[in-house]
């Protein structure tokens, strides 16, 4: 099934999946104090799953906390420890649990540049075991040793932590307006597609292919246009798929295909247009 056999198409869900776990540990762990909303994603097979990150959650006191896992942010000299982290406002916490019978330590290493802090500065850290406050902390060097109760949870609340994401406030913070029409269908090759997808007015992109293989075109020649603004792209081996921007205010999208067929014809598409 989709949790236990791999397979080449299984990546994406075994993510879900694992983050799923995550998520759910420490809402278990918190009694449901420490809570991030999940929106379904209908997969295929077994490969159904909730997907996290596009709602912020809710710390114990309220504060809104939006997940946060760059890779490299965390690193544990104890593997038995598991961690979710989360920003909030000039803070970022650390929700690190523990599967075993029994109590575990372990030092905690940051990126900083991940986690907004300095070497230089010394950080106080919020602890919380087991749901109830614990007495504080300093961060040191990025670092702190921490102990999590047998089965139990340790979140850290580490301050004035001023972390700039690369893109994720892209998707969250930037609306985004619904395309009345954001797929096309061409009946060229053996079937030419286009699809938009929109995270946001800043993240927006076309992802077109034919299934026409290498027994059909020698190459192929993506014609497209951002209001009216035409550029191509090609590609003289299969798969003949194709990944384009599309910039912010854009109102309409224009593509068609031009091939190079094994008989050296050259054959070209209607025209597909997606547009708000």
């Amino acid at each position: 099934n989709g949790v236990t056999s791999m397979h080449y198409n299984h990546p994406w869900p075994h993510a879900a999946t694992v983050l799923d776990y995550l998520v759910s540990d420490v809402y278990y762990k918190s009694d449901g104090q420490l809570d991030f909303p999940a929106e379904y994603a209908e997969g295929y097979a077994y490969c159904r799953s909730r997907v996290y990150g596009a709602h912020p959650g809710a710390f114990y006191d309220g504060h809104p906390m939006r997940l946060y896992m760059p890779k490299g942010l965390v690193s544990s000299s104890n593997i038995q420890i598991n961690y979710l982290a989360a920003r909030g406002d000039n803070a970022l916490y650390l929700m690190l649990t523990n599967q075993s019978r029994e109590a575990q330590e372990t030092t905690i290493s940051l990126d900083a540049n991940l986690a907004g802090i300095s070497t230089a500065q010394r950080h106080k850290v919020h602890v919380w075991k087991n749901n109830e406050p614990a007495t504080g902390k300093t961060m040191k060097n990025a670092a702190i040793t921490v102990r999590i109760p047998a089965e139990g949870l340790t979140v850290l609340e580490i301050t004035e932590a001023n972390i700039r994401p690369t893109f994720q406030d892209k998707i969250t913070d930037s609306a985004s307006s619904e395309w009345k029409k954001d797929q096309a269908y061409l009946d060229f090759g053996t079937g030419t597609y286009a699809l938009l997808f929109n995270l946001g007015a800043e993240l927006q992109s076309v992802y077109s292919y034919t299934k026409a293989n290498e027994d059909i075109f020698k190459s192929v020649t993506f014609h497209y246009a951002n209001d009216g603004k035409w550029e191509q792209v090609e590609k003289d081996s299969y798969p003949f798929e194709f990944t384009v921007d599309v910039p912010h205010g854009t109102r309409a999208f224009e593509f068609y295909y031009e091939a190079l067929t094994v008989d050296d014809r050259t054959v070209k598409s209607d025209k597909g247009t997606l547009e708000q």
